[in-house]
Order: C-alpha cells, then structure tokens, then sequence
C-alpha cells in the first residue's frame, strides 16, 4: 500500500489529468443519475402508489391534450366502477388572503371527496376531509398544507380551529397534510378545499364540461389494462345514458400517476443520461491511453521488480492499490462537482422537470458512487495490469520502446471511438440549440416587449357584486393609463403565458369527416389588442358600446374563423356559444400560447361578460416595463387598498419560462458535447505525442534518409486524421440513426438534415489536425544525430 500510494505520488502529472478528467465525467453522470433516481426510478412518496392512477375521456374526436372530466362523469365512475378502489378529482383554485398581514393571494387545491384515501395522505395534526364536508350547506372548512402551515403558523398545533378568511369568507382550519416530499398534485399549494360544483358557476353543474382532473386507486390485484377495459365499458353507457354531453366520450384511459408526472422529462432525461454516457466513454478512452501510455514508461519498472522476485500476485496488489486511490479521487472530485449540477435541476422552473423536491444528490451517490468507483477502478488498472504481466527481466534491460502493432491498433481505435461519440453528442447539441434559436425566434402573434403583466383581485367589501367588479377595473385601467410612460393597458380573463381562461368544444367537418375542436374563451377589456399589439386582420374590434352595453358581438382567431367558415369571410358571420348566437365582426392572427406547439382557436367575448372573475391586467409601456411596477401598484391600492396583486413579472420573462425545459436540454448537451470533444482532442493530441516519443528513433533514421520535415509533420498528422475520419464516418451513421429518437423534441427541423452532419464533421476533424499538428512538428524538428546517439528512453 505504501509502494502504490508513493507511485501515484511520484506521478503527479499522470495522477492529475487522470482525477481531473474522470471527475469531470463522474460528476456530470452522478448528478444525472440523481436526477434520474428522483424522477424516473424512485416510487411516488405515497403508501403503494403503483395503484394510483390517472384518468380521462378519449374517443375518436376528442382532442388528445383534454383531460379534464366533469364532475357528473366523475360521481359515476365512482359508484359504476368494480375496479376502482376509490376515485377522485381537483381542480386549482386562487383566493385572496386577508386579516393577516397584506392581503396576499393564495394557491390552493379544491378536492373532491376521498382525495386524501386515493393518495393515502394522512394528517399532521387534526383531520382531513369527511364526507360531512362535501353535504350541501356544511360549514366552511379548509385543511392545510404542510409548508404553509410551518410559514404562517410557526407549526403550531393551535391553528387548528381557527379561521382563514379566504376571499372575505372565514374558512376553519380543520387540519394539516402530513409533510410529503413532492409538488402533487399541482405546483406548491397552501390549502385544500372540498370541491362542490358551484351554483353560480353553470359550467360546474354541467354533464358535457370538462373541469376536473381525475385521480382512482386501483382494487389490490387489479391492472391498469383491466381497469381500462372495465372503465371504457362504463364510458360507453353513460354515452348510450346521455347521448346530448357523453356520444363522443368512447373510452376511459388510464395510466399510472407516476407514469402521467414524468410522462414528458421521461425521454429527455434518457437523453441527457445517454449523452452522459457516451461522455463517460470518452472520458474512460482518454484514460485508458494516457495509462497505456504511462504503463510503457513504468514497463521497465514492472520488469526489475519481476526480476527481483515481486510475484504477479504483488504486482496486481500494488497495481490495484494505485488504481483505487485515483478512483477514489476522482470519484471524490466527481461528488464535488456533482451537488452543483444537481443545483441548476432543482432550481429550474416547475415545469421544465417535475419532482424537483425530491432530487437529492446524497441518496443517489451512495448507489451510483460505488458503481463508478467499481468500473473506474478497472478502467485505471487495466493499462497497467496488461503491461506488467508482460513484464521480464529481459524487458529491463531494453533501451528503446516501441509501440507494438497492437498497440498502435488500440490508439487508433481510441481515437475513432472518441471522435465518433463526439460526432453523436456535437450534433444532438447542435440540434438543441437551432431549436431554442428557432423557438426564439418564432412569430407569437403578438409583441411581448415592453408588456408587465400580472393578476390583479380586488378585496370583496370593495367589489361585492358583478357590477363593483367590473367598476373597479374601470377605475383601476383609467389610473394605469394615466401614468406616465404607459401606452396601453386592459384586463383579461385569458392572457397568453399569464392565465388562460377556460375552453368549449366546437364542431367542424372536413373530408375526414366530423371533427372537435377546443376554443379558448377570453373576455377581454378595451385596449387588449393594442397592449399585445394584436392587428386586425379583418373587419374591426368591438366597439365601446358593444365591449359594454351586452352586444352579442365577438372577435374570433384565424383559426377559430377557418374552422367555422373555412375559406369564406367569418366576418357577419355567427357563432353558437354558452346559449347564445354571437356575431363574428372581427378577426385577429392566431397567438401561440406555447412556441413549441400550434395556436388553437380563441374566441373574444366583450368585456360586459366577466363578471366578478378575478382578471390579469396587461400594461403595454414604452420603456423598461418593470420599472413601473412599483408605480401601478400603488395606484391600485389607492382604488382599492385591500387590491390583491400577484404574479408581477414582464411579458417576456413569462415567455422564456416556457423555455425552460428545451433551454436545459440546448445547455446540457451543447456543454456535453463542447466536453466531449475538448476531452476527444486531447486523446488525438495525447495518441500523437505519445506515438511521436515512443517511434522517436524510427522518425530519426527517416530523416536521416532523407525524409524533409513538411513529409515528416503530414505522415504524422495523416497518422491521426485516417482513424478520425473513420470515426467521423461512423459517428456520422450513428447520429443519423439515432435521428428519429430526438425528432419529436426539435422544432422546424430535421435530424438528419445532411448539412449539418457535413458541418460537424468537418469542424471536428479540423480540430483534429489542430491537435496532431503540435506533436507532428515537435516529430519534424528532431536532430536524427541527437536522438541515435541517446541509448536511454525516450518518452
């Protein structure tokens, strides 16, 4: 032990690149196995939550993104349903916190009854829900959330029984969820409520809207595929039961709640984790030559310990030994490294990665660290291993080395496969970043320049009826307006990347036949078009008296406008919603609310029509628009001093937040890809001086023949490139067959587009010239005189 520890010592050099270079590696693949862990390999933090499952309506013609159900449809399943254990549903829920403090808005969860039994939740302290809870005309009650609890209440067990005035109303505190580690089943939440359909929400007490998202636990025994058949069934009678809200409700689908979390991380994070491999490979390839390498120069070492009577048995101990202390290091320094890593997931937007509170870097480690250690372990003591078996006392008392043929075969296949895999990871990382370019790129419909927006709730003693709301945001647009640097500004019930309202279904027929279509709703103020900088492609917007006075009049979308009227002018024409006809008198561009994804139908209602809903205002200014924050805040106050003002932030912050995930896909495999080849250059430049050193004597007498330096620099460089371009080559094949894997993740491009593999290739195998170029011209300058007068090592 004390020989190895001192060999790894005396080798500084050696000891370094190695620990660096692995550490690099190890601590990118240990914080993606954490992340992976956490995500995709970890149960749900829920008493046996393999029977947990998710549900929807699917049929023909409904739209695949739909997923909520109504709460008639849900009570059915529940009572018609042999396979369900239990079922329930929620739906998220805002309220205006009030009597403590600032008035402040809460996120909360309406939840039906038994929710708490499909999750197994149990409480902290006090009680969940009971079926008293869900009667009609029961008492107002609320159970909180765990975090909330312990901010606002210090966890204190006297909170319960007290009151939490929620939009004016006192709620009573009943109980406290227990402290579970994940964001479920929406993004942190304060409080639970019982869900009821709401008599003055008629969408609620409707069979044929969907609003609820619907949870079951499945019978001990029973699968998903068999509670799918036993629910579609259930799906079809209701649809025989009632044909006027249920006909195109064909089937029930399921899949597990795990399954349904991380349904769309699941492909990227195998992404990222394969990327990571292949950078693994390379690093370990490095590795393994630069030990070659360093085994060569230690051979005469090996051959006078075997001489002196050092049994294979000691060698391979002290080999091992040495092999373990730089495992150890580098493994260290990967753990290092790995916590900032696992840092930048945890902190990325809810949803770029779902179950970040459970991503943990020290449970993950401790499995995934002794794996490592184990294979880097091997990888360092192979090298060594192979060369002192080798080793004679003859071997000693050699004065040259020289590769062997097989030698120079493992160089160039070093070479090849590290080039390859770094064609594979530049070329995924090149397609990431033209994505998120394209993506930032792309038309919205709208200007999100200059915009702050936010979500505005005024106090109920201030807006007690429908038409005290619709006069406070009267007041309050007139007062933003008047502040200097604002051009615009209007209030919506649907803003894209804000909030978005609330949707209806819409027939149309094509030659496939007849199709369902969603619409977005949005009831919008006057001067929305003009804060978004929306133009009007036809016809006109509403008037001031329509927006007010209750005209049945509506500007639609391009979309919604060839849906309804297909190439014909939709302008004069009608539209059948909520009991109503409307008259279509204009038409807007379609808006993408998500870039990655096409622009649905909208629907503009005029203004008369929000009622008490709470609104986002939207403020077009013509500078920086944060600095006005502060300015239309206390303008609303001085309306309104309980006004509840949530969710400040640009237009254009909104926007990049939905980025998020394709930017960490772009950063991650850009940086891996960028590591990966700096690692593949520094093999190609390793491999070259190594071979330069060690055929130091062959290169003299070929000078000393004759041979001029630029012949000696492009044999030695030709040396280099030949095995790269194989290797580019078979990159190349490799990227393009992994293609139509990351396909679905691009955005107006293909991952096979020629070009771009030409580009990398080329790129790459200019790097690798650079890189042989060095050592080549250190072959060129050699003195044939010097270098065959020396009788010792040359390395």
């Amino acid at each position: 032990m004390k020989q190895g520890l001192r060999s790894v010592w005396r080798h500084k050099r050696v000891s370094v690149a190695v620990v660096i270079t692995l550490g690099l590696a190890l601590g990118a693949a240990l914080a993606v196995a954490a992340v992976v862990d956490a995500v995709l390999l970890r149960p749900l933090p829920f008493p046996d939550p393999g029977r947990i499952v998710a549900m929807w309506n699917t049929g023909p013609k409904l739209p695949a993104t739909v997923r909520a159900i109504s709460f008639q449809d849900l009570e059915d399943w529940r009572e018609m349903s042999k396979t369900l254990e239990v079922a329930s549903g929620f739906t998220p829920v805002s309220a205006t916190l009030t009597e403590r403090g600032d008035p402040r808005r809460l996120e909360g969860m309406r939840v039906a009854r038994d929710f708490d039994r499909v999750l197994g939740m149990r409480p902290e302290v006090g009680r969940l829900f009971v079926a008293e809870d869900f009667a009609e005309g029961a008492p107002d009650v609320v159970v909180l959330a765990n975090g909330f609890w312990r901010r606002e209440f210090g966890s204190r067990t006297d909170a319960i029984g007290q009151a939490l005035m929620l939009d004016g109303r006192p709620w009573r505190i009943v109980g406290v969820l227990a402290d579970v580690a994940m964001t479920y089943p929406t993004a942190p939440h304060d409080f639970w409520r019982p869900l009821l359909p709401r008599a003055g929400a008629q969408w609620e007490s409707q069979r044929a809207t969907g609003w609820l998202n619907a949870v079951g636990r499945l019978r001990p025994g029973v699968s998903v595929d068999e509670a799918r058949g036993e629910l579609s069934a259930v799906a079809r009678a209701l649809a025989e039961r009632y044909p006027g809200s249920n006909r195109e409700r064909q089937a029930i689908d399921l899949r597990s709640l795990k399954d349904e979390l991380v349904a769309d991380a699941r492909a990227a994070l195998w992404l990222v984790a394969a990327a990571v491999g292949a950078l693994l490979l390379v690093a370990f390839g490095n590795v393994v030559h630069l030990l070659v390498a360093h085994a060569v120069v230690r051979q005469r070492e090996f051959a006078v310990r075997h001489a002196l009577g050092a049994t294979p048995g000691r060698l391979g101990r002290q080999i091992g030994i040495e092999a373990a202390a730089l495992g150890a290091a580098a493994v260290c320094f990967g753990l290092v490294i790995a916590p900032l890593l696992v840092e930048i997931f945890v902190t990325l937007p809810a949803n770029a990665l779902p179950r970040q509170s459970e991503i943990a870097i020290v449970p993950a480690a401790m499995r995934w660290g002794v794996v490592m250690l184990a294979l880097t372990v091997a990888v360092i003591a192979w090298p060594h291993a192979r060369l002192a078996s080798r080793s004679t006392a003859i071997g000693a008392a050699s004065t040259r080395i020289v590769g062997s043929r097989a030698d120079r075969r493992v160089r160039q296949a070093l070479i090849g496969t590290q080039v390859a895999l770094s064609i594979v990871l530049l070329t995924g990382g090149a397609l990431f970043v033209r994505t998120l370019i394209a993506l930032q790129t792309v038309d919205a419909g709208f200007s999100s320049d200059n915009v702050l927006t936010m979500q505005v709730t005024p106090s109920r003693g201030h807006a007690p009826s429908a038409a005290a709301t619709m006069q406070f945001y009267g007041n309050a647009l007139d007062a933003i307006r008047a502040v200097p640097g604002v051009e615009a500004a209007a209030a919506s019930t649907s803003v894209p990347y804000v909030v978005s309202g609330w949707a209806f279904g819409i027939s149309s027929k094509d030659a496939s036949g007849e199709q369902r279509h969603p619409v977005r709703v949005s009831v919008a103020s006057p001067q929305h078009f003009d804060a978004l900088r929306v133009p009007i492609i036809e016809g006109r917007p509403l008037s001031d008296d329509e927006q007010r006075g209750g005209a049945d009049a509506v500007v639609v979308s391009r979309a919604l406008a060839r849906v309804l009227y297909g190439s014909r002018s939709a302008v004069g024409g009608t539209l059948d919603y909520s009991g109503r006809t409307w008259t279509i008198v204009g038409v807007v561009p379609d808006l993408r609310w998500r870039l990655d994804q096409a622009p649905i139908a909208e629907v503009y209602l005029p203004w008369h029509n929000a009622g008490q809903r709470p609104q986002a205002i939207v403020v077009r200014t013509s500078g920086d628009a944060a600095s006005l924050t502060d300015l239309v805040g206390q303008r609303l106050r001085a309306i309104d001093p309980g006004v509840t003002i949530a969710e400040v932030s640009s237009l254009r912050e909104r926007m990049a937040v939905t980025l998020a995930p394709q930017r960490l896909r772009a950063a991650l495999l850009a940086s891996l890809a960028g590591l990966a080849a700096m690692l593949a250059m520094f093999g190609v430049y390793s491999v070259t001086a190594f071979a330069v050193a060690t055929e130091a004597r062959e290169q003299a007498i070929r000078v000393a023949l004759g041979e001029t330096r630029e012949r000696a620099r492009r044999r030695v460089v030709g040396a280099s490139l030949k095995p790269a371009m194989i290797g580019a080559a078979l990159g190349v094949a490799v990227a393009w067959a992994c293609g139509r894997f990351v396909q679905s993740f691009l955005f107006e491009m293909r991952a096979d587009d020629p070009r771009l593999f030409a580009v990398v290739s080329v790129a790459l195998l200019a790097l690798t010239v650079v890189a042989a170029w060095l050592p080549a011209s250190r072959a060129a300058r050699l003195d044939p005189s010097v270098v065959l007068r020396d009788t010792g090592d040359q390395v």
